[in-house]
C-alpha cells in the first residue's frame, strides 16, 4: 500500500500502452476540483525559461547519471569533468551551439532537468492541497527516454545508474500490454516516427520491437523489485476498460486519499 509519504504516483508503460489517454478519461470523470492546477503552469513556466534555473541543481543531483555520460561521451573535446559539465550548461542555456556529436549528453541533461521541474511542481502542489498527485510521465518514464536515446554500449549502465535515484516519496503504476499491441498504438499516435528517429535508432521496425521486448523486461524487474506495482491489461481492451482498471488499483493503494490528476495537454 502506498504510504502517506508517497505524495507523487507514476503511471509508467511503454509507449503507446496509452497512460495518458487513460488519465486524461480518469481526469474528466473526477471533475476540475480533482484536475492539477501546477501542470497548467509548467508550459508557462518553461515558455519563459523558468525551468533553466533548476540546471545547476538538476547537475548536482544527477551527477552519478551525468558521470556515466562523460565517461561513455567519445566525442567530448574537454577532458575534465567540471569543465564539461561547464560547457554543457552553457550550451544548455543557448548562449554556445551543441555540437552534433554531444547532441545526446543534451538531451539527457533536458530529460532530467524537465522531470525534476515537473516533480517538484507537483510535490509542492501536492503538499499545499494535501492530495496524492496522480502524473502519466514521472521517473520511470523519464528513465526510459534516456535509456532509448543512449547508445547500446552504455544504455544499460546509465538505467541501473538512473534506478538507484528512486525516490521514498513516489510510487509507480506500470501497465503491461502486449509488445504487439504497444507498437500498434504507437504507430496510430504517430509515435514511431518519433522513436526511430532517435540518435541511435537504425531506422527499421525490427529494432524499434528489439527496444520494445528490451523495456517490457526492464519493467518487469521494477516490478518484481518491489519499486512497482503491476496492473496487465489485454490487448483489446478499450481505454475506458483500462481506466475502469487502474483506477481499482490506485483506490487499492491510496486507501481513501484524494488525488490530483497530472496530464499532459
Amino acid at each position: 500500500m502506498v504510504k502517506r509519504s508517497h505524495r507523487i504516483i507514476e503511471i509508467a508503460g511503454l509507449p503507446g500502452t496509452g497512460k495518458t489517454t487513460v488519465c486524461k478519461i480518469l481526469s474528466l470523470r473526477h471533475g476540475s476540483k480533482s484536475q492539477s492546477i501546477a501542470s497548467l503552469c509548467v508550459d508557462f513556466l518553461k515558455k519563459y525559461y523558468v525551468n533553466l534555473l533548476l540546471l545547476p541543481f538538476t547537475v548536482i543531483y544527477f551527477r552519478k547519471v551525468l558521470r556515466v555520460v562523460y565517461y561513455s561521451d567519445v566525442n567530448r573535446t574537454l577532458n575534465l569533468y567540471p569543465l564539461w559539465v561547464v560547457d554543457l550548461l552553457v550550451k544548455a542555456v543557448g548562449l554556445r551551439k551543441f555540437e552534433m556529436g554531444n547532441k545526446v549528453s543534451q538531451e539527457i541533461l533536458q530529460k532530467l532537468n524537465s522531470f525534476l521541474f515537473r516533480n517538484l511542481t507537483a510535490s509542492i502542489e501536492s503538499v499545499l492541497r494535501n492530495k496524492s498527485v496522480v502524473i502519466d510521465e514521472g521517473f520511470i518514464q523519464t528513465g526510459l527516454g534516456i535509456w532509448m536515446r543512449t547508445p547500446a554500449e552504455w544504455n544499460q549502465q546509465i538505467w541501473e545508474t538512473y534506478k538507484s535515484y528512486f525516490s521514498s516519496s513516489s510510487w509507480s503504476v506500470i501497465v503491461f500490454c502486449g509488445v504487439g499491441e504497444s507498437l500498434r498504438r504507437s504507430e496510430e499516435r504517430g509515435l514511431r516516427p518519433v522513436l526511430i528517429s532517435l540518435k541511435n535508432s537504425n531506422q527499421s521496425s525490427d529494432w524499434l520491437n528489439e527496444k520494445y521486448v528490451e523495456m517490457t523486461e526492464m519493467l518487469r524487474v521494477v516490478s518484481a523489485e518491489g519499486r512497482a506495482s503491476s496492473v496487465i491489461v489485454e490487448d483489446n481492451a478499450s481505454p475506458n476498460t483500462v481506466a475502469v482498471t487502474l483506477i481499482r488499483e490506485l483506490q487499492s493503494l491510496i486507501n481513501g486519499q484524494k488525488i490530483i490528476w497530472w496530464t499532459k495537454s
